[in-house]
């Protein structure tokens, strides 16, 4: 991950990073950009150190999540970015509650959606989206929506 936040520096050198203390209102993070080919770009909470997708897709809940009891058929768990160097999952509510505070809403492409979390509150048939545009969190039934799906990336190195 290291060498493709500098790959990328060199080859955006306008646009390769987001610097909360200079950009952000006071208390945001700085971000990185760590991969970019196409309309695809993850970008790197230098906070917290997880990497976040563009917008991948939708779907409704039990995809998204793979929650048949296989992460790895997830959306997240398919997505063949970054392969060996990141495990993509399905972003918790915490997760997206800390990037917003991070300074996500600057940085990541398409906030203004509404995105499925991987938190459910308790086994009755809901989980957690947020609205990205205004960090709301809204309690959604799982198999009634089709949301948007943003992935997060554990570096594994």
């Amino acid at each position: 991950i290291k060498t493709r936040k500098i790959n990328c520096t060199q080859l955006n050198p306008n646009s390769y990073s987001w610097t909360g203390q200079n950009k952000g209102i006071f208390g945001e993070g700085d971000w990185a950009i760590v991969y970019k080919k196409e309309s695809f770009t993850a970008w790197q909470d230098l906070t917290t150190g997880l990497i976040w997708s563009t917008p991948i897709g939708t779907a409704n809940w039990k995809v998204a999540s793979g929650s048949d009891g296989n992460e790895d058929k997830s959306i997240c768990g398919n997505l063949k970015i970054l392969q060996g160097e990141v495990k993509w999952m399905l972003p918790t509510r915490n997760e997206f509650l800390q990037a917003d505070l991070n300074g996500s809403r600057q940085v990541l492409p398409l906030v203004g959606d509404i995105y499925w979390t991987g938190t459910r509150p308790n086994q009755d048939g809901s989980a957690w989206a947020i609205n990205q545009s205004t960090g709301e969190l809204i309690l959604t039934a799982i198999e009634d929506y089709t949301l948007n799906v943003r992935c997060v990336g554990i570096p594994l190195k």
